[in-house]
């Protein structure tokens, strides 16, 4: 019994998904509306037959009725949608080359997209996969000059209790950091990862639970690390990438820092941490970083530690409510918390406290430095995938000619206007959805060519993003659009099929019939503004990579290895560096060596207040300037000349002497010898005990915070234990005809000195420079690709459509010819019409490009963005593709045989 009652459940369900009222339900219902009827006829006095007869006359013929209530099922959409698309496919397969064009460059559209839009989705777009990102909210130190990236995101640590006490409109607030660390991997091979460093409750505040095991937890972030040891938690990836998914590893130990810690779980699989770009391999306890520095920076009582704060709004607080409780006690945290010598900086005096959303994470360097470039790519794409819509509608129209008599016939037949419209847009959405679906494939592996642009070469990572299911949704909506866009006008032009043309010659469905020729000037217009674009860009890049920098950029190799594992402190650490860098100077193939603070092109560069003295007395007020620390041998070693004076000396490690670069010398001193004067610091926050050194050297002028701007008046300082505690570790320095040379250097003298410390990436300063040039070259890269593929798009477009109207007008051509029209001037008819078109095309893109330049006007360096030759070159250009193009159809149509033509016609 149970079973038939199963059947009939089932059998009822098949019945309504296939049809939700049978025809029996469906006669019975008529024969009602029958019944009524007669009812109504003979309350009005008419006789059964008449009133039956008048009855049946209003309803109509019952199959008919039948049929139309059939059409409106939504079942019999879904087949009639499907039998559209089967037929859409059989007609492109009578296509190949049309159908494999139209595809190739949907495909590049939305392929190029895609890949674009993973990296803008992935570093700015992307809601963290945690519980209600929206209620999350980060604090922040905000500095009035805002000099200081790192101090305007984060907040010190000691002022977190108080914060927490002094405010009830957020459940909660934890600390976060983010630290590289060495990790043994499972076969104890040691490698340089980034770790998450977490407070106690930081993965309570985000409402997560573990894949595997638990996460960190308050009894695990103490100081000194529990009694039972330290915890930590593997990332997902890195727990299958080095230890295969292991459920075996929860429990077990693994080494951080030297340092044992127990593996007590596994953060969920979508988790990549609160830093877009980055990818944090395992988090550790807060106070593990006490551990990693070597001393407790955390818990001190003069301690400035910062961390990055996130917190979670209670509910029905706002995000201006929280803000205006943090205002009310951010003048007693920030007297109680922030040391007295940052009372007297201009930064901190007017800082404040702020409240912003958390709901994407919290702000990376890849953030602040790739957000504006992302966009103009994102932009420079969807630009890209316009004309590739363009391109495709345009051939879709030149097909309506080949097919006017199919359409014809079936309108003739009845086939209703709508219906020709959903068959077209039905055939359009099949070429969308085969190009959306080689655009995905293509995307997938762009996105990572991509991310080659935006590698630190310094530390061997860059960006780490993957596509999720919202870039394949907008994947799938870009076929939705790019299938309207492309096919509506099309669609809507084939609906229009008159019967009548079949009765016309094909000369008088000419003109009427060649479409299309309003999208060839729009092609035309868009491949001009994206190949002036992609010019301008290239020739700035040119000129960024040839501009003199005042060092050597091709055999300089750089190591910032992390000497602060080693037991040496202070001035011990310091004849760590200089042994390693005389053993690295014995290698026969390296010309000199040396350490230093900071190197050029890395977007960071110190700064601080100084004043000059002349016999005693100032010579200048304040003035803010860059500076340095460096070894012995800097100079030397960067190939940067010394003009006067001479470099520093081994012992030379205090701030009692100092070298300027010719900028700082003529700054501070005009119309002065500088060398032998004094400069003396005046800033108490970069330098709490006061200097005055003595200027023992002259340095020619080099490149520094970017390519782009003139070298900054800059001072050099000695390296000094001061200088390695704020640097925490130094940057070797190795010349050498070749970079294989300086690392087998490296690798010896390590080997020799501090065999514990593990390697890093190594790099040159011509790749550190490209890293800087990153974001330049990834848009000019694009742009000169797709400014190609615009050109080539254009060629077809233009050339499609002579060909398709020589075509159509074959018989007038022959009228021509018969009449006695010379082939010189047939073949000047037919390129004539193609110069009108490009020559309006490129009207429409001057003005265009007007509007567009200024959206790269800030990219371009050394070149004017109206430069008046780019401009007549690109015309130069333009116009040789449209004779190219154009060519072949109006040889074509020269050729045409009058007799012949006239047959056909």
């Amino acid at each position: 019994m149970g079973r038939e009652k199963v059947a009939t459940w089932f059998s009822g369900l098949v019945s309504r998904v296939r049809h939700y009222r049978t025809d029996d339900d469906l006669k019975d219902e008529l024969q009602a509306h029958l019944e009524m009827q007669e009812e109504d006829h003979l309350g009005a006095g008419m006789s059964v037959h008449e009133a039956r007869r008048r009855a049946r006359l209003a309803l109509g013929s019952a199959g008919t009725v039948v049929e139309n209530v059939r059409d409106q099922e939504f079942i019999t959409m879904l087949e009639s949608c499907y039998r559209d698309f089967v037929l859409g496919i059989r007609s492109l397969r009578k296509s190949p080359v049309f159908c494999l064009a139209a595809v190739l460059t949907l495909a590049i559209g939305i392929g190029a997209n895609t890949a674009v839009f993973t990296l803008l989705h992935g570093l700015l777009l992307r809601s963290l996969p945690v519980a209600d990102p929206g209620q999350l909210v980060r604090l922040r130190l905000a500095r009035a000059d805002a000099s200081q990236w790192a101090a305007t995101h984060t907040v010190p640590y000691r002022m977190l209790p108080s914060l927490q006490a002094q405010q009830r409109s957020l459940s909660g607030i934890a600390a976060w950091r983010i630290f590289l660390a060495t990790v043994e991997d499972r076969d104890g091979t040691p490698g340089y990862y980034h770790v998450g460093l977490v407070g106690g409750n930081g993965f309570k505040v985000l409402g997560m639970t573990a894949y595997a095991g638990r996460l960190i937890n308050e009894s695990d972030d103490v100081r000194g690390g529990p009694a039972e040891g330290w915890s930590t938690v593997l990332s997902y990836g890195f727990w299958k990438d080095r230890f295969g998914g292991d459920p075996d590893i929860i429990g077990k130990s693994i080494n951080v820092a030297n340092t044992a810690l127990t593996v007590v779980g596994v953060a969920p699989r979508d988790f990549q941490g609160l830093w877009p770009g980055f990818d944090p391999k395992l988090y550790l306890p807060m106070q593990f970083v006490n551990v990693l520095v070597g001393r407790d920076v955390l818990n001190t009582p003069a301690s400035f530690a910062t961390c990055a704060v996130v917190g979670r709004l209670n509910p029905g607080v706002s995000l201006e409510e929280a803000a205006a409780e943090i205002a009310v006690h951010q003048g007693q945290l920030l007297r109680e918390f922030l040391p007295p010598e940052y009372e007297r900086d201009p930064g901190f005096q007017g800082a404040k406290l702020q409240v912003e959303p958390a709901r994407t994470g919290l702000p990376t360097f890849f953030q602040t430095a790739y957000s504006t470039p992302l966009y103009l790519m994102q932009g420079l794409v969807a630009f890209v995938l316009l004309l590739c819509c363009v391109n495709v509608s345009g051939l879709m129209m030149s097909k309506i000619h080949e097919r006017r008599r199919e359409f014809a016939i079936r309108t003739a037949i009845g086939a209703a206007r709508w219906r020709l419209v959903r068959q077209y847009l039905t055939e359009s959405f099949v070429i969308a959805l085969a190009g959306a679906a080689l655009g995905s494939v293509a995307a997938w592996y762009g996105s990572g060519l991509l991310l080659l642009f935006f590698r630190d070469p310094n530390f061997g990572f860059g960006m780490s993003v993957e596509p999720n299911n919202t870039v394949f949704a907008v994947t799938a909506a870009s076929a939705v659009l790019t299938t309207l866009f492309f096919g509506l006008i099309p669609a809507w032009k084939m609906g229009r099929s008159d019967p009548g043309m079949l009765l016309k010659t094909r000369t008088a469905a000419a003109h009427r019939h060649a479409g299309g020729r309003a999208l060839v000037p729009i092609q035309v217009s868009l491949s001009l503004i994206l190949v002036a674009l992609a010019t301008l860009l290239s020739q700035s890049l040119l000129r960024l990579q040839g501009e003199y920098t005042g060092f050597d950029v091709d055999h300089v190799t750089i190591q910032t290895p992390p000497f602060h594992l080693l037991p040496q402190t202070g001035d011990s650490r310091l004849d760590v560096y200089q042994r390693m860098v005389d053993r690295i100077e014995r290698s026969p193939a390296v010309r000199s060596a040396a350490i230093t603070r900071n190197t050029p092109m890395t977007g960071v560069q110190s700064t601080a207040v100084f004043q000059a003295l002349v016999e005693g007395a100032s010579h200048t007020g304040n003035v803010t300037m860059a500076y340095n620390d460096v070894g012995p041998g800097y100079f030397r070693t960067m190939g940067t000349k010394i003009v006067a004076g001479r470099e520093f000396f081994k012992h030379e490690r205090r701030r009692d002497v100092c070298i300027l670069n010719q900028a700082a010398a003529n700054y501070l001193f005009p119309r002065r010898q500088a060398l032998g004067q004094y400069v003396r610091t005046a800033d108490p926050q970069e330098f709490p005990q006061p200097a005055t050194c003595l200027i023992v050297g002259i340095a020619e002028d080099a490149k520094y915070w970017s390519l782009r701007e003139p070298p900054p008046p800059t001072l050099y300082f000695p390296i000094t234990t001061y200088a390695l505690e704020k640097a925490f570790n130094f940057v070797f320095l190795m010349n050498s005809p070749h970079k294989a040379q300086a690392v087998a250097a490296y690798r010896e003298a390590l080997q020799e000195i501090a065999p514990t410390v593990p390697l890093v990436l190594f790099a040159t300063l011509r790749e550190q420079m490209e890293a800087a040039l990153g974001s330049q070259r990834a848009i000019t890269t694009l742009s000169n690709f797709f400014g190609g593929v615009a050109l080539f798009l254009s060629a077809i477009g233009l050339y499609g459509l002579l060909s398709s109207g020589v075509a159509q007008r074959t018989g007038e051509i022959g009228i021509r010819v018969a009449l006695g029209a010379q082939r010189r001037t047939i073949l000047w008819m037919i390129l004539s019409d193609a110069f009108r078109l490009v020559g309006a095309g490129m009207l429409v893109g001057a003005f265009g490009l007007y509007f567009a330049v200024r959206y790269v006007k800030n990219m371009l360096y050394g070149v004017s963005a109206f430069d008046p030759v780019t401009l007549a070159a690109m015309v130069a250009m333009l116009a040789a593709v449209a004779l190219i193009a154009a060519l072949v159809p109006a040889l074509r149509a020269a050729s045409v045989d009058p007799i012949r033509a006239l047959r056909i016609e």
